[in-house]
């Protein structure tokens, strides 16, 4: 496992130890020697704001660009699972295989030069907020794959970070694959609030998804996240079965 540092020749503005594992076994090796280590995806949000040529960079960082089984993509019939590692502009590449909300949802986040970096895993472990994916993906029902060095867990997205503030993941767990089911959906739309090309306070995301049955609506959901994360099941459960147009009273 390559450990450098960025004492000399390093665009750091401090004494920054960089580990670069191979393998989820090193990776963890890593964790367990410096359990505040931060994660390094596409670096999009450590990098986020900072325009000096000395980089502001945390004490240790633990690059994951090595761990090629966090880059796989596997599918099913009833789903498709992407590694935490694999880029949105990779992923907005699938767009004859990924739900439609999805590849809309990727193409509003900042530029093809951004989105080329930014992981996905990275995009839904923000701890100040939940990012661009986390709305689409939460109506979609998709999981993701929490995993330590001795045991692992699938986690729903809603149930990840359920509300403002930190998601529930350990501080010895890495997100590793993300499960996206395939279902059919009659429509869809992902609207961004707030600034188109960097993130403020009223950044948020709004998701919807419905399925129609000739006149009738079968299913429909809906999320905002940004700073935090509106869903009204309820009102879902009260429009599936509305007939379509929809009155005024409705």
């Amino acid at each position: 496992m390559p450990l450098k540092s960025g004492k000399r020749g390093s665009m750091a503005a401090h004494n920054t130890h960089i580990f670069a594992p191979t393998s989820l076994q090193e990776l963890f090796s890593a964790l367990k020697s410096f359990p505040k280590a931060v994660f390094w995806a596409g670096g999009t949000q450590l990098l986020y704001g900072q325009g000096d040529r000395l980089l502001c960079l945390p004490q240790t960082v633990i690059n994951l660009n090595g761990i090629n089984e966090l880059k796989e993509i596997s599918r099913t019939e009833r789903y498709i699972e992407v590694g935490a590692m694999a880029s949105l502009g990779r992923l907005q590449k699938l767009e004859k295989i990924l739900p439609a909300i999805i590849v809309e949802a990727i193409s509003t986040v900042a530029s093809v030069q951004i989105r080329n970096l930014a992981s996905l895993g990275g995009n839904l472990a923000c701890q100040e907020r939940r990012m661009d994916l986390f709305a689409p993906l939460c109506t979609l029902d998709a999981l993701l794959e929490l995993r330590s060095a001795g045991s692992s867990r699938w986690v729903p997205i809603s149930r990840f970070a359920p509300s403002a503030g930190p998601t529930i993941r350990n501080a010895d767990e890495i997100i590793t694959r993300v499960r996206i089911p395939l279902e059919t959906w009659t429509h869809h739309r992902c609207h961004k609030l707030g600034p188109v090309n960097w993130i403020s306070p009223e950044s948020a995301v709004f998701a919807f998804l419905a399925r129609t049955n000739k006149d009738s609506i079968g299913d429909v959901r809906m999320v905002l996240a940004g700073s935090g994360i509106i869903r009204d099941r309820e009102l879902e459960n009260q429009l599936a079965g509305k007939t379509v147009p929809l009155s005024r009273r409705d």
